[in-house]
């Protein structure tokens, strides 16, 4: 799930799935929903919460292990299987943004605000306040170590994550099988829910053929 969000958020991708013959480990991560905890990094230390969700489900016995997150929820896959060196089956990535300084640059236009000084200095804060080097939170480098077949999807009217942020980060994905679906009438939102059909062709497409 995204920033500020939950699992209640994506059910109705869990179900879809669901629907494709998968079963689903749906988590929140610390300091949201129902999990503890009293601040939130973008990413930066939730990427141990991805890595706790696939030695769970690894424990279990199940080789076929497909991540998905959306927004911070994409960021923080592909930061766990760096930090990690995870090895899923194959990876969905919808709307991650590129740098954690990309991602303030977001809200910030979203808040009508200039992006100097407000981006680099509410970057360097919240780092900071969290004990973290914000600025090396960086999906378009992790995106280089990240081999796994991986469908990266986005709406062409998001206002928070642009078009060449989603364009470095398929560039430099590692993987030899990649995929790249854009969404014309979607913005920041559940593509599934906003694009339906396309969605679910899309994804079926891509976990049956891969």
């Amino acid at each position: 799930h995204g920033h500020a969000g939950n699992k209640a958020g994506v059910l109705e991708e869990a179900d879809a799935f669901y629907q494709f013959g998968y079963a689903t480990c749906m988590i929140d991560f610390r300091n949201h929903g129902n999990s503890r905890g009293t601040s939130c990094t973008i990413g930066y230390k939730e990427s141990a919460d991805v890595k706790a969700a696939y030695d769970f489900i690894e424990a279990k016995g199940e080789k076929n292990i497909v991540l998905y997150g959306i927004s911070m929820g994409a960021a923080t896959v592909m930061k766990a299987m760096v930090d990690y060196d995870l090895h899923p089956s194959k990876l969905i990535l919808e709307m991650p943004f590129g740098t954690l300084t990309d991602a303030v640059k977001g809200r910030i236009k979203m808040m009508g605000l200039p992006e100097q000084p407000f981006a680099p200095l509410l970057t360097f804060w919240g780092g900071a306040e969290n004990g973290i080097w914000a600025f090396g939170l960086k999906p378009i480098e992790y995106a280089k170590e990240i081999s796994t077949p991986t469908l990266l999807q986005w709406g062409k009217e998001d206002n928070r994550v642009t078009a060449n942020e989603t364009a470095t980060i398929f560039t430099n994905l590692a993987s030899k099988e990649k995929q790249l679906i854009e969404y014309d009438s979607s913005g920041h939102q559940s593509l599934l829910h906003n694009e339906h059909d396309k969605w679910m062709q899309s994804v079926s497409h891509f976990l049956e053929n891969q």
